[in-house]
């Protein structure tokens, strides 16, 4: 257990769902043992660890369970079976409400959350100042927190569990109503807890996020953990449960001999079947494909797709990610009102994106997908995540996702001189 922070093992958490609240009192008072209520499983037989300085993300759908575990890893919850081992201390941000009570003053809840933690009036002394500056909200800290405005709420509860220096940092959802700046200040605390080699577990909506930030992730699914791993395929997995039901994949999978890989990334496929895409090709003004774009060279990203049935209203789509999984340009026609005309069954078409790559130098994995709308609805037919690699290649110096490639103009009373940032 040296180096792990949080084992949770063999874990689990039932609920009895009654109709009424008069099934639970004739359960309760029942001689024939009778039973009124059905059986909810919110988790089944969780099983991970989470490593000193890790900083592992849990992404799932609404209602997957994830809350619910991190209740139990901060010990609010109690499990039904199973058990939880930590190791340091720890400070746990939940769900708006949690933790703070509300007729009491931000102030008094500070103290209060530090006398929790074991601190004495004197040590929240020397660390109030800087809860107070962080979360920034000046005259309302001495007044019942009940007044507060979320995001009042959630920047005090935030700055006073990370500042009582835990090992264990657990965020819930809760950063989701904060302000963008202060989700930046957030995150920038993220990075210097983990430069001090503390550990961070936090579950959130935001997939980006997940990928930037963290070094391993777990996917929830009806209380069940259904993929781990690195971040970028995890969050794959979960794109494929909230776009495709179990019928649309199994179609897609059955087209498959075996999942490409490109380098470590492992390509993710799921879609109705109705359609599919053949191919997405980097060509330059000759035509010709490529492996490797200059960047800042204007290209034809050509995507060839296939009807396997009519399709009335196809919708055409790419991204482009860093190796890490950051998302650093997407397009499609149906957001840019070019309208695909139908195509008939066995029909072979190709949509054209031509463009500069503004990119900075490395390697990137392009994603594409065919859509259809049917009622107002985009289903997906094929959707093909980390497809194709393409690599950067540079034409400055730049550093970064972006190269913007400026003309460079210096005037001083000696004159003036103008280059370009591709002379090298």
């Amino acid at each position: 257990m040296q180096d792990i922070s949080i084992q949770v093992s063999s874990l689990s958490k039932h609920y009895k769902m009654y109709a009424t609240p008069k099934d639970r009192l004739k359960e309760m008072i029942s001689f024939s043992n009778t039973t009124y209520h059905t059986d909810f499983w919110a988790l089944q037989d969780i099983n991970f660890l989470v490593r000193k300085g890790q900083t592992v993300g849990i992404v799932g759908q609404n209602g997957s369970g994830k809350s619910t575990l991190l209740k139990i890893i901060a010990g609010v919850l109690n499990p039904t079976s199973g058990k939880v081992n930590i190791n340091g201390r720890i400070a746990a941000l939940l769900e708006l409400g949690a933790g703070f009570n509300g007729e009491f003053s931000g102030r008094d809840n500070v103290y209060l959350n530090g006398a929790i933690q074991g601190f004495s009036k004197y040590e929240m002394d020397q660390r109030f100042n800087e809860i107070e500056a962080f979360a920034e909200i000046g005259r309302f800290i001495d007044e019942p927190v009940k007044t507060y405005s979320s995001g009042m709420y959630v920047r005090l509860a935030f700055s006073a569990a990370i500042h009582i220096d835990p090992e264990i940092l657990i965020v819930d959802e809760a950063l989701a109503v904060g302000d963008s700046r202060f989700q930046m200040k957030c995150f920038r605390k993220f990075e210097e807890f983990q430069e001090k080699g503390k550990t961070i577990l936090f579950v959130t909506h935001d997939v980006q996020s997940v990928k930037q930030y963290c070094n391993y992730a777990y996917l929830l699914d009806k209380g069940r953990i259904i993929d781990s791993g690195e971040p970028n395929q995890v969050v794959n997995s979960y794109y494929q449960i909230i776009y495709a039901n179990s019928e649309e994949m199994a179609q897609i999978k059955q087209k498959e001999e075996k999942p490409k890989t490109l380098g470590t990334i492992q390509e993710t496929r799921y879609g109705t079947g109705d359609g599919e895409i053949l191919d997405v090709q980097f060509l330059n003004y000759e035509n010709e494909s490529l492996e490797k774009v200059e960047s800042c060279e204007t290209c034809t990203i050509r995507i060839v797709a296939k009807a396997n049935k009519e399709l009335e209203f196809p919708i055409i789509g790419f991204t482009i990610k860093t190796i890490n999984g950051i998302e650093a340009f997407a397009i499609n026609t149906y957001d840019e009102k070019i309208v695909i005309p139908p195509q008939v069954k066995d029909a072979v078409f190709t949509v054209d994106f031509k463009t500069k790559l503004n990119l900075g130098k490395g390697e990137y994995f392009v994603s594409s997908g065919l859509s259809e709308r049917v009622n107002f609805e985009i289903v997906p037919v094929d959707r093909r995540l980390d497809f194709k690699k393409v690599i950067i290649t540079p034409n400055n110096m730049s550093i970064g996702i972006a190269n913007l490639n400026p003309e460079i103009h210096v005037n001083s009373n000696l004159g003036s001189t103008s280059k370009r940032t591709n002379i090298l």
